[in-house]
């Protein structure tokens, strides 16, 4: 049902009438097919070819003039709020035929250091205004450069197909003519979505990011069970009573112990685990993701993974092993046999998890508190110019499918898993 929606909605007119529903991007082109000519050969019902040229330094410059702009802007609306402020502190009425320059305090002008605490001081606007000054010619010739092909190419290419059918069939590799090692990357893309500097990497580079990014994220998932091992023994902790030096807990009253071994591990197991996904798309993105896209689906598939590995196994048996640690402890050969025996002991855990994950996420979907906080709150100390306040009340936050994901499909897991074991 869902596969014959998703279709019925790339082909309903309006979505497939746009270009980046006709336009496919491919990476990883061989130099003997790295041109329009060459590369519309290769596809049938081609309409248009853009082959990528190298943008970095024309991105540097972008960057650079979006930052200055930034801070210029920021500098003069602060000198024009002191200066409206000390106006009305003299209670003088304000006049379109006044010189507005009367109020300004120059020892209060904005500054800023070149470099970090050693940097040479600089007035703001003024050094922003020259700066400016520099970078947007620069700007405008290397865009020139661009618009004629005069720069560099990189081995990827836009192909813009006749109709959408034909773009997905590209995409889905259908064609036989294509070469081997050429991958498509994306469809149906915004340019915002694309991210360009990894255009330019070639296929061993891309290779050899990927197996160093696949190793990291492995040794992450090994060394990151250790909190939460932790947490898998705290949702037990009352079984380590029977511990000679953990005798204490016999004297901690019922309702601190059962907030300890109930709301507290499964709150830190959240925040333990909401560092990951951010760690992954840095990852995602370090290991040549040429689009959003790709980089969601790259940490769903390992988000996935680590969540089934830390929030179900090893809670599961760091639980089971709290239960019967003393008997561990006495009979270290029996070991296997009593964490299988144990591990319905974990359920209390996962009672809770369920609980908590199931009002967090209704709570969040109705209420959206975090977006409410950052538009009330931050929005009134950060949002210093007309750009910032505007930006924070047309911008809408995306959904991160792939943090969204792993958890849905890992409590899917553990239901299941529950239905096995009983």
């Amino acid at each position: 049902m869902f596969i014959k929606l998703r279709q019925a909605y790339f082909l309903s007119p309006y979505i497939a009438s746009r270009i980046s529903s006709r336009t496919v991007l491919f990476t990883d082109i061989p130099k003997d097919y790295l041109g329009e000519e060459l590369l519309g050969g290769v596809f049938p019902d081609v309409r248009s070819v853009w082959v990528v040229t190298d943008t970095k330094e024309l991105q540097d410059l972008i960057e650079d003039r979006d930052k200055t702009a930034m801070k210029l802007e920021g500098a003069e609306c602060k000198l024009s709020k002191d200066a409206d402020k000390r106006r009305r502190k003299a209670k003088a009425p304000a006049s379109e035929t006044e010189d507005p320059k009367r109020w300004l305090d120059e020892k209060k002008r904005p500054t800023h250091r070149l470099k970090p605490i050693i940097g040479q001081k600089v007035d703001t606007i003024e050094w922003s205004r020259e700066h400016l000054s520099e970078v947007i010619p620069k700007i405008e010739q290397l865009q020139e450069r661009h618009w004629n092909n005069k720069e560099s190419h990189v081995p990827a290419a836009f192909v813009e197909f006749e109709t959408a059918e034909a773009a997905e069939e590209a995409f889905s590799r259908k064609i036989t003519r294509m070469p081997k090692q050429m991958k498509p990357r994306a469809i149906g893309q915004k340019p915002t979505q694309i991210i360009w500097k990894n255009l330019s990497m070639s296929t061993t580079q891309r290779k050899l990011r990927k197996a160093l990014g696949t190793t990291f994220i492995v040794l992450l998932i090994i060394f990151w069970a250790i909190p939460v091992a932790f947490v898998g023994a705290v949702s037990n902790i009352n079984y380590l009573e029977t511990i000679s030096f953990l005798t204490w807990i016999r004297d901690v009253p019922q309702v601190i112990l059962g907030v300890i071994t109930g709301l507290v591990p499964v709150i830190l197991l959240a925040v333990i685990m909401a560092l990951v996904p951010i760690i992954i798309r840095q990852i995602a993105k370090l290991s040549g993701a040429c689009s959003t896209g790709e980089v969601e689906l790259y940490t769903q598939k390992w988000y996935f993974a680590f969540q089934v590995v830390q929030v179900f196994l090893v809670t599961t048996f760091t639980s089971g092993a709290a239960a019967v640690a003393k008997q561990i402890v006495n009979d270290p050969s029996m070991a296997v046999t009593l964490l299988g025996t144990s591990l319905p002991t974990a359920s209390n855990f996962y009672i809770n998890y369920f609980v908590l994950y199931g009002l967090a996420i209704s709570s969040k979907t109705l209420f959206n508190v975090a977006a409410l906080a950052l538009y009330i709150l931050l929005g009134k100390f950060l949002d210093t110019t007309p750009r910032k306040m505007l930006n924070r009340y047309t911008t809408i936050p995306g959904i991160k499918w792939g943090s969204d994901y792993p958890v849905y499909t890992n409590l899917a897991v553990i239901g299941l898993f529950s239905q096995v074991s009983t």
